[in-house]
């Protein structure tokens, strides 16, 4: 947030700023999820009584955010 508030640019972005190049974030995923800054993928529940939500990964690599196993390529 420091960096972004002295240099300018968007800490919430949608995901598909970050992966222009992958269609099922423009086709299937624009509407439900985003990036905080460019390393935390957000998928948030938008139905009421859910208990689960499935979330849609860009090919990359990722960390299970409660364990920082790798997960992903």
């Amino acid at each position: 947030m420091f960096t972004t508030s002295m240099n300018g640019g968007m800490i919430f972005k949608p995901a598909m700023f970050v992966y222009p190049t992958d269609t099922n974030l423009h086709s299937t995923h624009a509407e439900d999820n985003f990036m905080l800054g460019d390393a935390l993928l957000v998928h948030p529940v938008l139905e009421a009584n859910a208990t689960t939500v499935r979330a849609y990964f860009p090919t990359d690599l990722w960390y299970d955010f409660h364990d920082g196993f790798k997960q992903g390529t």
